[in-house]
């Protein structure tokens, strides 16, 4: 899911480099894209009619690259959001990943966390093995 999150980031970008372009993201935590106005989200596991309704005669672009597998992240020279933007020849302008919370989800987690403090969240683990760069 950090990879989707990070992700947000770059669709900014995207979205800033082209402004006429329907974005649509095809992964398999979709729900980090919902509620943005500016996207789709599809997960990859259930991509019926996707090739019949976006790509089939019409124009398109597929940005479909793996930041985790370039150098500059594996060396950790580099953030994996700057590597993405690189990648896709996008200006990397110190972009950060964001997330839409609609208000039924504020007023949950709001009730369970509300506080005046900052809230950090730490993720332990990474993906899966088959997921991991073989150096």
């Amino acid at each position: 899911m950090g990879k989707s999150i990070a992700a947000t980031a770059v669709c900014k970008a995207i979205i800033t480099q082209y402004p006429n372009d329907e974005l649509i993201v095809i992964t398999a935590y979709p729900e980090v894209f919902l509620g943005n106005p500016d996207m789709k989200a599809y997960n990859f596991n259930d991509m019926r009619y996707f090739y019949e309704q976006y790509i089939e005669g019409r124009e398109y672009r597929i940005m479909a690259h793996n930041p985790y597998l370039e150098t500059g992240f594996i060396k950790g020279d580099t953030h994996v959001i700057k590597v993405w933007c690189d990648m896709f020849g996008l200006p990397y302008n110190e972009q950060m990943p964001k997330l839409f919370i609609n208000d039924r989800e504020f007023n949950f987690f709001g009730n369970q966390f509300g506080t005046e403090k900052p809230l950090m969240v730490i993720q332990t683990s990474g993906g899966g093995r088959d997921q991991l760069p073989q150096v």
